[in-house]
C-alpha cells in the first residue's frame, strides 16, 4: 500500500500535545515530514526537541496530501521582522495547498497562520485566540465558537479539542470512514468504554 504524505509544521514553542492523537491516527496510512521555518531542531511547549527535515521552501505542493499546524503563537512570527521572508514564503505555500484543495488542519493558535496567509478569508473556522489583538488576524473570515470547523478541505480547531481535531482530520483523510468510527476512536483516545 502506498502512503500519502501528511507534513506537519513546527516552529519554536509549538504545543506538541496538540497534534499527536492526530498523527497516531495517521500514522498508518500516512508519511509524516516534519518542515520548519529552517530544518533542524526545533522544541516544543513541552520541551520536545524534534527536528524539522526541511524548511517551507522545500516544501512541493503537489507532494502534499495534507498539512498540519500546531498551536502556539504564530503572532510572534509574524510580527517579527526577522521572520518576513520565512512568513511570506509559509504564505505563498499554505496559498498553493488551498488551491490544489489540499487539507489543511490547523489547531489552537495555528489557525492565525492561515488566517494571515488569507486562506480563511470568507470562510468559516475555529481558533483559541487570546486579546492581544489576535482577532484582527480572523476578521475577513466567519469566527464560530465552536471546538472544531470544517470548512472545504480546512480544518480549524481549539486547542483544548485536540481529541475532536484528530477524529475529524482521520475521518477527512479517509482514515476513519463512519460516524461509528470516529465515535469509536474518540471513545478509545478518551478512555472511554
Amino acid at each position: 500500500m502506498n502512503k500519502k504524505s501528511a507534513y506537519l509544521f513546527l516552529y519554536d514553542q509549538f504545543a506538541d500535545f496538540e497534534v499527536i492523537q492526530a498523527l497516531l491516527l495517521l500514522r498508518d496510512n500516512y508519511n509524516l515530514t516534519t518542515v520548519g521555518f529552517q530544518k533542524g531542531l526545533v522544541d516544543s511547549f513541552s520541551n520536545l526537541r524534534v527536528e524539522a527535515s526541511m524548511t517551507i521552501e522545500d516544501i512541493d505542493a503537489a507532494n502534499v496530501d495534507v498539512f498540519i499546524i500546531p498551536g502556539g503563537e504564530p503572532k510572534d512570527f509574524i510580527r517579527n521582522d526577522k521572520y518576513s521572508k520565512k512568513i511570506q514564503s509559509l504564505n505563498d505555500k499554505l496559498i498553493a495547498l488551498a488551491k490544489s484543495g489540499k487539507i489543511i488542519a490547523a489547531i489552537c493558535g495555528g489557525p492565525t497562520f492561515l488566517a494571515n496567509a488569507g486562506i480563511l478569508d470568507g470562510n468559516n473556522c475555529t481558533a483559541s485566540i487570546d486579546n492581544e489583538g489576535e482577532e484582527k488576524f480572523y476578521e475577513k473570515s466567519t469566527f464560530k465558537d465552536s471546538d472544531y470547523v470544517l470548512d472545504k478541505n480546512i480544518l480549524t480547531a481549539k486547542g483544548h479539542a485536540f481529541t475532536d481535531f484528530a477524529v475529524q482530520l482521520a475521518k477527512l483523510c479517509g482514515v476513519l470512514k463512519t460516524d461509528e468510527e470516529v465515535e469509536q476512536t474518540r471513545n478509545w483516545l478518551r478512555n472511554v468504554e
